[in-house]
């Protein structure tokens, strides 16, 4: 396997390991050399034959010259985003929520130009990215995404004062207002928001509506733009980690697209 790409991961937790399996079945030619964890929290014996467990960013940066992909939340990319970047290394997220801190996003970005690095977002469980930021550059004037999930799945958000009632029938407005504040109120549950406002508008001019809903156990994202391109809308209905249940399963499947997509003869 001389010729194979290298990856590194970090977080060894539902994401990561959906990853790890899925690209070793479906990649012959890139190979997960180590993911990065805390002390204590991953057990080696599940990793394949090969691949590492570190616990410094700079022993992942050695393991993974050719890319190191954030699976682990928010806080990863605050904690090692900017010396990935710093020393040269493709750098991909899924929490992309995080880079609705604007002091962040650019920090990241400087970096990135300084060593010649590229930072990556996953697209996550949302269709319609690579139509809307083409649609950026041909008139795009409006963007609304919509999040409806049930109301299980916003305990501990400040939407969750407006699920007291036990008998909650009806679908129930969260929040509805830019982007910016939607990611900043709801930052666990507004990864596809904060995607959405980088492919299109922006943050500020991006509107974002989230929603309980207590007749559903899917988790609902609905995109629509328009602008002088035409207009598009999106649906998904998304099912989550039967080991995560906050995590969405296409989230999953699109850092494992993305690993296998750069090592392949065909890039779709």
């Amino acid at each position: 396997m001389t010729n194979s790409r290298r990856i590194g991961l970090i977080g060894y937790g539902a994401i990561a390991k959906v990853v790890m399996d899925v690209v070793h079945r479906h990649s012959r030619n890139t190979m997960i050399t180590a993911v990065l964890v805390r002390p204590g929290k991953t057990n080696t014996i599940e990793l394949p034959s090969g691949c590492q467990v570190v616990h410094r960013v700079e022993d992942l940066i050695a393991l993974a010259p050719d890319g190191i992909y954030e699976c682990a939340g928010h806080q990863s990319v605050r904690q090692y985003g900017l010396e990935i970047l710093a020393a040269g290394i493709a750098f991909s997220i899924i929490s992309v929520g995080v880079l609705a801190d604007e002091e962040l996003r650019n920090t990241l970005m400087e970096n990135a130009a300084k060593s010649g690095a590229r930072i990556s977002i996953i697209t996550g469980a949302i269709a319609g990215v690579e139509a809307l930021s083409a649609a950026r550059f041909s008139g795009l004037k409006v963007v609304e995404h919509k999040v409806v999930k049930p109301p299980q799945a916003w305990r501990g958000t400040p939407g969750e004062k407006f699920l007291m009632q036990d008998n909650l029938r009806e679908p129930v407005v969260l929040y509805e207002g830019s982007a910016e504040e939607a990611v900043r109120r709801y930052p666990k549950n507004a990864n596809v928001i904060a995607t959405i406002a980088l492919a299109g508008l922006g943050f500020q001019d991006t509107r974002a509506i989230i929603v309980a809903d207590p007749s559903t156990s899917s988790n609902f994202h609905y995109l629509k733009a328009s602008g002088d391109f035409g207009e598009m809308s999106v649906e998904i209905a998304g099912n989550s980690l039967p080991d995560n249940p906050k995590t969405s399963m296409l989230a999953a499947y699109s850092v494992a697209r993305s690993i296998i997509l750069r090592s392949g003869e065909i890039i779709i």
